[in-house]
């Protein structure tokens, strides 16, 4: 069995109310008829939007995501409006904003594709990934006013290539618990840590401009017990002030 939402749906959540799938969701919208998840109070969030260990990948294409939070549902604590555990998942084209808790997007344990969606006004980070598989790809994704990190990654392989960071609370790109990266052609600006990549991490720092960061880099070891810190190589890298 497949979710599927069409074109042009909106989704209205009531407070505190979640939706959850443990089959593949396929969520298509247009960009003239977008799919939308927002509360049904203006200002009043609701729960997440979550996927469950579903069987094939989920794809998202032109939704918006706006005002959720966070819910414990079965034992399980969803912390980004959109939630996947134990599942693969493409999210493109969408907008993702004022999340209310930990995360816009929360990936644990799956591929996951996120390409060409804007973060806007989420009160910590923008998209947060533990143990990715696969081909897992952020690209083309901007991120706007987050009041954390804009990418938090642990545990994972994956790329990151030209995504733009505009003004962040904590870190542009958090690379942390020995994740394995290549970061290139990001431009991140206006954040505490352009790039931190601590706990037995390696990330390839490519082609990147960090601008009005303090530092632009960070290297260190933050959890003791691994025992090491970050290493980066850096290749043609542009740092602003």
């Amino acid at each position: 069995l497949v979710l599927v939402i069409r074109e042009g749906a909106e989704l209205l959540f009531a407070p505190r109310i979640s939706l959850i799938s443990y089959s593949p969701v396929r969520a298509l919208g247009a960009p003239s008829a977008p799919i939308i998840m927002r509360a049904l109070q203006t200002g009043v969030p609701w729960g997440v939007f979550a996927i469950v260990n579903a069987p094939q990948k989920s794809v998202f294409s032109h939704v918006t995501l706006r005002e959720g939070k966070n819910a414990t549902i079965n034992g399980i604590y969803f912390s980004g409006i959109l939630s996947v555990h134990g599942s693969d998942v493409a999210f493109t084209d969408g907008r993702v904003e004022q999340a209310g808790a930990d995360d816009g997007i929360h990936i644990s344990s799956g591929e996951a594709i996120i390409t060409d969606t804007l973060f806007r006004d989420n009160s910590s980070d923008g998209i947060d990934i533990d143990f990715a598989k696969g081909e897992s790809l952020f690209e083309r994704n901007v991120f706007v006013a987050s009041g954390g990190d804009a990418m938090d990654l642990s545990f994972s392989k994956i790329v990151l290539r030209d995504n733009t960071v505009k003004t962040c609370g904590d870190k542009g790109i958090s690379v942390g618990e020995a994740s394995r990266l290549l970061i290139e052609k990001n431009k991140i600006k206006n954040c505490v840590y352009g790039i931190a990549v601590k706990d037995r991490s390696e990330a390839t720092l490519a082609n990147n401009t960090l601008e009005n960061n303090e530092p632009a880099v960070g290297l260190y070891r933050k959890k003791p017990h691994f025992i090491a810190g970050g290493t980066a190589p850096l290749s043609e890298n542009q740092f602003i002030n």
